[in-house]
């Protein structure tokens, strides 16, 4: 029987009018009339809410919880916003969630900066950060955030500078909530120019809570949302980061990285995307004539990128450690020393310069020539001291000359006199001077 006959009964065959089945035919076909609907307001809503919060009874919270947040969907704008987030902060705290109870606090501090009772907020939200141990790295930069930010009119900003906190803050158990946030901004202001950054947040976040195939989808419907955006080299590169490191497709990574040179040749990011294609062709493909090819065209297309060292420091090693070509290694090594002299990573290759000279090619003057050349070069290289003395030692364990250990021993005294290696070149010289 249709909605329409069942508004008449029948009986004895006489059809009897229902007006109870008549209504509810007009409310489906005409919707809930306008004085029905006026009656759920926001007021009527938070005078229920208000009540029910205070009875504090422990059974009720997971349920307040619900009703508070449907609130705060249902009417974004409330005056009462900023009590009702109070509110679920104390719940929060009564349930043992200190960070959802934090994150609530912060929202209500930040998106409603002229609440009247604000110094309500502001109290809680620096007791709990006090308290709660995890944030006690965090604690001073995070109450020196809160006296220092300056929050305006716009919900919008104040909504973004919530996310960008939530997200800097980095808790696990802050993640459903950042998400949840990040809806909210793209659902009341789909218009606004940071939408797309919003969204290659919550990737971020789903790659952070090892939700690496919701990442994934998320930069998919990035790309195909924001076609123009000056950020898809990024999201080109983190997909690709995404693919390499954690859902192990280097396939698929190499395909994403040549794609954002291709199309982004003078974006940053091509750059590292240059070297991870370098790195995959080493570490997951085992082509390492293919991987230094790679290594090189990247140092001549970028040769001022930070990793630029790295890479001939790749190049040398695998020449070394796979292909066994000695003399090709050190010229990789003398490479970073001539072009990248102020680089962290020129003691390193000396160190390696003369491990090769040493067990490789059994040159030990060369050998130690380069480890006494780390002290020169880079004094403040933490094993600076340890191997100016190797150099002596080795001049006078492998070369038996005490006069060329001597000069090396007397230069760890000179320039380290203070350092423990001193103390030791210092024996060895007394030693020789005693068995001239």
């Amino acid at each position: 029987m249709s909605f329409l006959h069942g508004a008449w009964g029948m009986g004895h065959g006489v059809r009897h009018f229902d007006p109870y089945y008549l209504l509810l035919v007009c409310i489906l076909l005409f919707g809930v009339p306008d004085a029905a609907r006026a009656q759920y307001t926001p007021e009527r809503s938070y005078q229920f809410l208000e009540e029910a919060f205070t009875r504090n009874e422990k059974d009720l919270r997971d349920y307040l919880i619900r009703d508070i947040d449907d609130y705060l969907v249902t009417f974004p704008y409330s005056p009462y916003g900023a009590r009702l987030l109070r509110m679920l902060g104390k719940i929060h705290e009564q349930e043992g969630r200190e960070s959802k109870a934090i994150a609530a606090y912060l929202k209500a501090f930040y998106l409603f900066p002229q609440d009247p009772a604000g110094n309500e907020t502001t109290s809680a939200l620096r007791r709990m950060i006090a308290t709660e141990k995890k944030y006690a790295e965090k604690r001073s930069w995070l109450d020196e955030y809160i006296t220092t930010v300056t929050l305006d009119s716009s919900r919008a900003n104040n909504l973004f500078r919530y996310l960008n906190l939530l997200i800097r803050i980095h808790d696990d158990d802050l993640y459903p909530y950042t998400l949840e946030n990040a809806r909210e901004f793209i659902r009341l202001f789909p218009g606004d120019p940071r939408v797309p950054e919003v969204m290659l947040r919550t990737a971020q976040v789903h790659r952070d809570a090892g939700e690496h195939q919701i990442a994934d989808i998320v930069y998919l419907k990035f790309k195909m949302l924001f076609p123009v955006s000056p950020l898809l080299p990024y999201v080109l590169y983190e997909q690709g980061l995404l693919h390499y490191q954690k859902l192990r497709d280097p396939g698929k990574a190499l395909e994403i990285f040549n794609r954002l040179i291709s199309q982004y040749p003078d974006s940053t990011r091509s750059g590292d995307a240059m070297f991870m294609i370098a790195e995959i062709r080493e570490e997951k493909q085992n082509s390492y004539l293919q991987a230094i090819d790679d290594y090189r065209k990247f140092v001549d297309t970028y040769p001022q990128h930070p990793k630029a060292a790295e890479a001939l420091m790749r190049i040398a090693r695998l020449k070394k450690d796979k292909l066994n070509l000695y003399a090709e290694a050190i010229e990789a090594l003398q490479e970073i020393l001539a072009k990248y002299p102020e680089n962290p990573r020129g003691a390193e290759a000396l160190e390696e310069i003369a491990d090769i000279y040493k067990s490789k090619l059994h040159d030990y003057r060369e050998a130690a020539a380069a480890l006494a050349d780390i002290a020169e070069r880079y004094p403040a290289y933490e094993k600076a001291p340890e191997r100016l003395y190797d150099a002596g030692a080795l001049c006078e364990r492998e070369l038996d000359d005490r006069q060329l250990a001597m000069h090396y021993y007397e230069m760890v005294l000179i320039k380290f006199p203070g350092n423990d290696r001193a103390k030791d070149a210092a024996k060895r010289i007394e030693k020789f001077e005693r068995e001239r």
